[in-house]
């Protein structure tokens, strides 16, 4: 534990900014992510986790990439996205559908010819307003 600020007050970090969020949650904090993603999913088992690239190329030239918090990968092949926005966003529910297609475009080559198979992808949001 660290010693008290020479005014009596302790150091904090506010978890819901992206820095210590990624910090927190980010992949040298990976058991602190399991936990978390096994309470909010409690039906899957999370063996181990591998966490993806946080930024995406956009497949539209035109278009900026994209970047996530923190993405992860199970052992049976499901994706977690976890997304945090402070600031209301209206267009948020469409941004958070955005960034899970990435998650699904990187499986585009599981399965054969017209069949295909796509292991689960979890978008999870965390904010600090309502819809």
């Amino acid at each position: 534990m660290k010693q008290p600020t020479p005014s009596g007050h302790g150091r904090y970090a506010k978890i819901l900014m992206d820095h210590w969020f990624k910090r927190a949650f980010g992949a040298s904090n990976e058991r602190t992510m399991r936990l978390f993603l096994q309470e909010i999913i409690p039906e899957r088992t999370i063996e181990t986790l591998t966490y993806a690239p946080q930024e995406h190329t956009n497949p539209f030239v035109d278009k900026k990439d994209n970047r996530v918090d923190v993405e992860c990968i199970d052992a049976s092949g499901s994706r977690f996205v976890v997304e945090m926005q402070l600031a209301p966003q209206r267009s948020f529910y469409d941004r958070a559908v955005f960034n899970s297609t990435f998650a699904i475009l990187q499986q585009r080559d599981k399965g054969e010819g017209d069949e295909y198979f796509f292991p689960t992808v979890y978008m999870i949001g965390l904010m600090d307003f309502s819809f």
